[in-house]
């Protein structure tokens, strides 16, 4: 089931420019075991991921959605298959390599904000930009949390914050980089309707506003109703992939 790309805002300020798929994942398995005790967390997955598309991963717990998105963003290796990340091979790639090209072109979003205590939210924005002894982009810098509201909170520090204001510190730090892609990991597991509303319409305009491109996987189905796309797994196996779905849709699917 498919339906047509809904138009987007346009991007005030492109990121890197791709001609096809930013992801290019074949034939994917992932076994864990051996004999009788073999499980396969991926079972022969392939997809693309396009730029600038908000792609959610659903499915029972044990259905291999956190072992593909961890493939994907070359956290975690497979046993056999291929994944191209801009146009970069990451099965067979060396750690040092892989973690040089996550951290140049993967922005990663958990549950814990992991901001330092001790630091303003526009330091701890800046943070990993500094200990990379990179220069920060003022003017992106601005842009960025003028669209997540936080301009008037960039003095304060992390205790002078609500939840949902020290999400958007944490999606802030993560897109001050310019990564390709964005990986949120239950990026709503432990926060509030109202908190976890407000990281959904962050992770929206992520891709709206700001042309990033956003991989989450979720057990949240008003969460993955706001995805472009939604990847509903079973058995280490895709089982539907459908676009702009409902969550009604998504409930009867999972």
């Amino acid at each position: 089931m498919r339906t047509r790309s809904q138009s987007r805002t346009e991007n005030p300020q492109p990121q890197r420019t791709h001609d096809g798929p930013i992801i290019v994942a074949r034939d994917l398995v992932k076994i864990y075991g051996s004999g009788e005790t073999e499980v396969r967390a991926l079972d022969g997955i392939s997809l693309d991921i396009m730029p600038a598309q908000f792609t959610a991963i659903l499915g029972p717990s044990g259905s291999g959605k956190s072992t593909l998105l961890h493939a994907l963003a070359g956290l975690d290796t497979v046993t056999s298959g291929s994944i191209l990340l801009g146009g970069k091979e990451l099965v067979g790639m060396k750690d040092k390599e892989l973690t040089q090209l996550r951290a140049s072109q993967v922005g990663f979003i958990f549950q814990a904000f992991n901001l330092v205590p001790t630091l303003t939210a526009a330091d701890n924005i800046k943070l990993p930009m500094r200990l990379a002894k990179k220069t920060v982009d003022e003017r992106w810098f601005e842009q960025i949390t003028g669209l997540l509201g936080l301009t008037e909170r960039l003095h304060h520090k992390p205790n002078q914050l609500s939840g949902g204001q020290q999400q958007r510190v944490a999606v802030a730090r993560t897109l001050v980089s310019r990564p390709d892609i964005i990986v949120a990991d239950e990026p709503t597991g432990n926060l509030d309707s109202k908190t976890g509303a407000e990281v959904m319409d962050i992770l929206r305009a992520a891709v709206d506003e700001l042309g990033q491109t956003v991989l989450m996987v979720t057990h949240d189905l008003h969460a993955a109703a706001r995805a472009d796309r939604a990847l509903i797994l079973k058995d280490g196996r895709i089982s539907n992939d459908i676009e702009h779905a409902s969550e009604e849709t998504l409930q009867g699917l999972i």
